[in-house]
């Protein structure tokens, strides 16, 4: 029998450079070999002075240096290590990176804040059983970071919308960091910041029932070693901690009171996490009160259990299920959007499921990566969602309301890919040569682009005539589709055919609507 598979996940954050060794015996199940906390200094550099300083950067390569050898001790046959928001946001990233890389002999990749959050929603769907559960009564995801806080909403068992707010731990110290030695009601100010920040997202929430609360990341552990309570959640005996509604409550007036040094001899820690514990508390507090939660569920899952799921799912050939999850909660978020803003929903379904199929029976001509067909549907779903604010020149519209979506887990080129789509869907518009894209990238955005006037021009009534079709590709010539429909498709062969040139001309095929 084969021996279990020894992995590491590798965390380069703000406050602390965790890892965690673990087997990976089974999928979704992690056997923990080590959990690794070394305190990182980056954080205050990059969110006081905008960049990270020599002194830090010597620290963080001593640190790997340490992990590299603890790796090679336990026999670590493979790994991911990631740099987050500190590093991202640093002005001179790409020396660092360099510079620790060279130092440490190791790969250390830079993750924008989308795939952050995407690995973290890897650990929890897949290490939290419970997660069916909760999505389907309500849920309120909270992750509390350096730079920003990360809030995901689930209702019927499926996303419904995700947003980042950038009030994270060392993000509010920086902004607030004038009014520290000059106010004397410091916490107050901060709650009074901190309630302005999520007021607009407490009002969309209001619409949902939501019974649970998850909370992630900032110092929610430091309470939770303080204040948790195992196995007390109406969803059954949760292997997770869990806090009160009312006690968090109870206590958070005389933390609000309490400064710093008194902070942390009371949480038996040092100075620095004890001033990010009055933040949490308040995120904490001000996100309950647009929940029915009774309690704050915490569960021990991160970056690094997300990374450890999704390599362990990957060495079982198990990703499949996880995609089609993922796959279920963007589409399911896209909807949502589009929904609160009155678009044309059976329009937006059918121009999806349109492109969905166009690119399947279409993929043995242009041979794209299947991930691509996610983008396309996205695209399919949100290309009109411009017209909410103008008929006229509503594609480019649509491209910049994409653009401003927060798409958990897709990254900022996939984005750019998604809202491109929408920017050149209409009839009238051409794909140009982008200067921002590699000719790879933008070959990929003329495929989708033409498969999506496609879609569209099959539904331009909005009347979902088209139930199906059939493609025949005859090779060196042409390709046929043949639909089964309901009506007169007069106006739907019309615009077909106007959209078929672009087709043809990424395609090098003729298509032809038949039948």
């Amino acid at each position: 029998m084969d021996k279990p598979l020894i992995a590491a996940g590798i965390d380069i954050g703000s406050n602390a450079i965790k890892m965690l060794i673990a087997e990976l015996a089974e999928p979704g199940q992690l056997r923990i070999l080590e959990d690794v906390k070394l305190t990182s200094p980056i954080g205050d550099d990059t969110f006081t002075h905008g960049q990270i300083h020599s002194k830090a950067t010597f620290e963080v390569c001593r640190a790997m240096k340490q992990m590299s050898q603890l790796m090679k001790d336990y026999k670590v046959k493979t790994y991911r290590a990631c740099a987050t928001s500190g590093v991202r946001e640093a002005s001179n990233r790409g020396y660092f990176l360099d510079n620790l890389r060279r130092y440490t002999d190791m790969d250390i990749e830079l993750v924008d804040s989308s795939v952050e959050r995407y690995l973290t929603y890897v650990g929890l769907n897949i290490g939290v059983e419970q997660m069916p559960q909760l999505r389907e009564e309500g849920l309120l995801v909270v992750e509390i970071g350096s730079a920003g806080v990360q809030l995901s909403v689930y209702a019927s068992g499926r996303l419904q919308f995700s947003e980042y707010v950038r009030i994270g731990i060392l993000k509010l110290k920086e902004v607030l960091e004038s009014l520290r030695g000059e106010s004397l009601h410091y916490s107050n100010v901060l709650q009074q910041y901190i309630e302005s920040q999520l007021d607009m997202l407490r009002r969309r929430m209001s619409s949902y029932t939501i019974n649970h609360l998850i909370v992630l990341g900032g110092e929610a552990s430091t309470l939770a070693n303080k204040y948790g309570e195992r196995g007390t959640s109406s969803v059954g005996s949760l292997p997770l901690r869990s806090i009160a509604r009312t006690t968090l409550q109870r206590h958070l007036f005389e933390w609000m009171q309490a400064g710093t040094a008194e902070l942390s001899h009371k949480f038996h820690i040092d100075e620095e996490r004890a001033s990010q514990l009055i933040p949490t508390a308040i995120i904490m507090s001000e996100l309950l009160k647009a929940t029915a939660a009774e309690r704050l569920l915490l569960p021990d899952v991160s970056l690094r259990h997300g990374v450890l799921h999704e390599m362990s799912l990957s060495a079982h050939d198990q990703s499949a299920s996880l995609q089609a999850l993922y796959i279920e909660d963007m589409t399911a978020s896209a909807f949502h959007a589009a929904e609160r803003v009155q678009l044309d929903m059976e329009h937006s379904r059918q121009v999806r499921r349109l492109a969905s199929k166009l690119f399947d029976r279409l993929n043995s001509l242009f041979r794209m990566d299947p991930s691509r067909k996610l983008c396309l549907e996205l695209a399919a779903i949100l290309h009109d969602i411009g017209k909410t604010i103008s008929q006229e020149g509503h594609a480019a519209n649509s491209y910049h309301m994409i653009k401003a979506m927060d798409w958990l887990g897709l990254s900022e080129k996939d984005k750019e890919l998604v809202a491109s789509m929408a920017l050149y869907h209409p009839r009238s518009a051409q794909v140009p040569l982008r200067s921002d894209m590699s000719e790879q990238e933008q070959l990929v955005l003329s495929k989708l682009t033409s498969i999506l006037k496609l879609a569209d021009a099959l539904d331009i009534a909005h009347q979902q005539k088209v139930k199906d079709f059939t493609i025949h590709i005859k090779k060196g010539t042409y390709i046929t589709m043949i639909p089964t429909y309901e009506g007169s498709l007069e106006l739907e062969r019309w615009a077909f055919q106007h959209e078929s040139s672009f087709f043809e001309q990424v395609s090098g095929y003729p298509i032809l609507l038949k039948g």
